[in-house]
């Protein structure tokens, strides 16, 4: 983050903190702690070295990250904040308004959602459908490890894991009908569209179903047919 904001001043004056402070001035070295370290939250300034804060946490996101992201910056305006939400940012604080108490706050709301989430991944995780939420553009929100591993299995070439969720979500909300083929599955689709333009998608494997079906259909046409013969044979 960017030592002009005096977040480690800001950070003494939090009553009662106990915390660890790492700071990169560089875009790719906070992306190399994130994966190097586990971290309660990223305080993230407008700018970081040559990248702009946005891109920096939509990179995050776009690598599986899932630490909770605060953007610091000059001036918030509802764009600003419109682009923060949809790169994954759980908090804007205005610089002017950056002391102790406002810091604490946002760091506390974030972290308390973070277990929220990690609560609702642990629940999804031990479901057999691979869930997502996606966007209006179809950029991936929340996502569990089945819809991970059907994006990353189904679109290998794509850059990322984010970019494999929104090429699946394209997919998916494309389609007609609720079967569909993805390789060897067979995937029961379901969507669920919500007042906020997001949609819930959820994909069931029934594959062994479909092929069961499709089993009893060939054993009764092969009954069908030998029971066609042995009447014309008599």
């Amino acid at each position: 983050v960017d030592a002009v904001f005096g977040l480690s001043d800001t950070l003494d004056g939090i009553a009662d903190a106990k915390h660890e402070v790492v700071i990169q001035f560089q875009a790719e070295d906070g992306l190399a702690a994130l994966i190097e370290a586990s971290f309660d939250v990223v305080l993230c300034a407008c700018d970081i070295g040559s990248t702009p804060g946005l891109d920096f946490a939509r990179n995050v996101r776009s690598s599986g990250d899932g630490t909770p992201i605060i953007l610091l910056t000059p001036e918030i305006s509802p764009d600003l904040q419109l682009k923060a939400e949809k790169v994954g940012s759980v908090d804007i604080i205005k610089r002017a308004d950056l002391n102790s108490a406002s810091l604490d706050r946002a760091i506390h709301y974030a972290i308390a959602q973070r277990s929220h989430e990690s609560l609702l991944t642990t629940v999804l995780n031990n479901t057999n459908a691979g869930i997502a939420v996606v966007d209006s553009n179809f950029v991936p929100k929340f996502w569990n490890s089945n819809w991970s591993n059907l994006s990353r299995s189904q679109f290998k070439d794509a850059g990322t894991l984010s970019q494999a969720s929104e090429c699946l979500a394209r997919q998916v909300i494309a389609h007609r009908g609720n079967d569909m083929h993805l390789g060897d599955r067979v995937l029961d689709r379901h969507l669920s569209f919500l007042e906020s333009n997001e949609t819930v998608i959820m994909l069931y494997d029934v594959t062994d179903r479909a092929n069961a079906l499709e089993e009893q259909k060939v054993a009764e046409q092969q009954v069908a047919h030998m029971a066609m013969h042995d009447v014309l044979t008599g």
